[in-house]
């Protein structure tokens, strides 16, 4: 785990041996690739640039000839990782994935130009990638300071001292609650269970908690959810809220949630509100005791001092809170559409380079005579063996509207536009932001998008299908 998906190396949580139990070393300019990882990972690679060092039997080691880049042959390596030519190669184990070392010395597809060739493409590579980065690295700087002008907001919302408080436990009607102490196993019939890492994006979505079984669930009716709730992470993370929904309607919670039910006196959104301020986290850090498992008592929680306000007053400023703040939700989806947009750049370069600047070598070489075109291309193909047929398009009537408002069927055609050539499904699922494990959502936008006219597919021979954009 110490290769990261964009093939560097942290060392941040390296493991440190009294004595390792043989004298196989690392040392500088030699290649680390991944061995043993899971299937969508397996084969990340990088090039160790510090000293000697031990490495477990998840890495295999590379050492070269002088006359070879290290860092060019790992960055091919790591290309072949991104665009899964070793998740279509790999062995498949319990839990895990792995490419044997036969399999990487002899059936890998490698270029090797001149030397001088090698560090002319790895220059201009440094040079994009160090773009890259300068657009990562000021996204992320964005986003700091979306967090601390929403910070901003709430302080100045609920300043200490601007009105009279309360203790929580005075404004509820009914007492705290916290919600299912052993949860089980997830149960596709079972009833669904927020917990604290369910409330780090605000409300949760219900098709994707945790089901508990009706019979564990029915005995924590005191926290069975009907909407209007404010949800409170009282254990591990502390500090998380929400307001429950009417989607969440008989839902339940775990014992890291503690069910907050404000009086008709209290806006549910207001205490919400004060709970996320500056103000109000402070005060809950303030209560957390533990050490292995950090948390707040129910006690503790319930002395909290709240600001009260006339109601018409709760209302006036949770309606100019929620649209500032949600000004800024939106601002932090565009953020973190473009830094994943600018993640998948480092494929791409990649892809620039090999497939693309690579060409110019064809005379140069002595011993492949196939262009690194043509070696990326082969390994793409090799990668998408056995494509899954698609799913014929309905036939659709000329006066029904393309479906080009689908943010999935968008998704897909934005990955396209980005690569700038047609791609595989494997190849087209990898590179979108749809989620991985959810192939049958992916073949559902296919067929949106190819009923939609917005891309359309080709079959080249019996076992590669490729998609494409519709020329407009």
């Amino acid at each position: 785990m110490n290769i990261t998906p964009l093939g560097e190396i942290d060392t941040g949580d390296a493991r440190y041996l009294q004595q390792p139990e043989n004298d196989v070393r690392l040392q500088m300019d030699d290649i680390v690739f991944n061995n043993t990882n899971s299937v969508r990972w397996v084969g990340k690679t990088s090039v160790w640039t510090d000293g000697p060092a031990a490495f477990s039997n998840h890495i295999t080691r590379i050492r070269l000839p002088k006359a070879i880049n290290p860092e060019f042959v790992a960055k091919q390596l790591q290309l072949l990782c991104l665009i899964g030519y070793f998740s279509a190669h790999c062995r498949k184990h319990v839990n895990q994935a792995s490419i044997s070392l036969t399999f990487l010395k002899h059936q890998v597809p490698i270029r090797i130009p001149q030397v001088g060739i090698q560090d002319l493409l790895l220059h201009e590579l440094a040079s994009m990638e160090q773009r890259r980065r300068t657009i990562v690295a000021s996204l992320e700087e964005s986003t700091a300071a979306r967090h601390t002008l929403q910070s901003a907001v709430l302080e100045e919302a609920f300043e200490p001292g601007d009105a009279d408080t309360s203790a929580l436990s005075d404004l509820v009607e009914q007492p705290l609650h916290y919600g299912i102490v052993q949860t089980g196993e997830d149960t596709a019939a079972g009833v669904p269970t927020v917990r604290a890492g369910d409330l780090s994006h605000g409300p949760p979505d219900p098709t994707q908690l945790k089901r508990v079984t009706p019979a564990i669930e029915r005995k924590y009716v005191k926290t069975r959810l009907t909407g209007g709730e404010v949800l409170l992470s009282i254990r591990g993370t502390v500090g998380y809220v929400a307001v429950a929904g009417e989607d969440l309607k008989g839902a339940n919670v775990s014992r890291e949630v503690c069910v907050i039910r404000p009086g008709s006196a209290t806006d549910p959104r207001y205490l919400a509100l004060y709970l996320s301020s500056p103000g109000g986290q402070q005060d809950l850090q303030s209560r957390v005791r533990g050490v292995a498992q950090q948390g707040i008592s129910l006690r503790e929680l319930a002395t909290i001092r709240v600001p009260v306000r006339a109601e018409q007053e709760q209302r006036e400023l949770v309606a100019h809170l929620e649209g500032q703040l949600k000004r800024l939700g939106d601002l932090a989806l565009h953020i973190s559409d473009a830094l994943d947009r600018a993640e998948a750049m480092h494929r791409v370069l990649l892809e620039n380079v090999f497939c693309g600047l690579l060409e110019t070598t064809d005379a140069d070489s002595r011993d492949d005579p196939e262009s690194a075109s043509e070696l990326i291309a082969r390994a793409r193909e090799e990668a998408a063996q056995a494509p899954r047929p698609l799913p014929k398009p309905k036939k659709m009537k000329e006066t029904k509207q393309p479906l080009e408002g689908s943010e999935d069927v968008s998704n897909l055609v934005a990955t396209l536009e980005l690569v700038g050539e047609a791609m595989t499904p494997a190849a087209l699922l990898d590179g979108s932001d749809l989620p991985n494990d959810d192939v049958e959502r992916f073949y559902r936008a296919i067929v949106d998008a190819i009923g939609g006219r917005r891309i359309s597919e080709a079959q080249p021979d019996s076992t590669t299908v490729l998609l494409q954009l519709v020329s407009r």
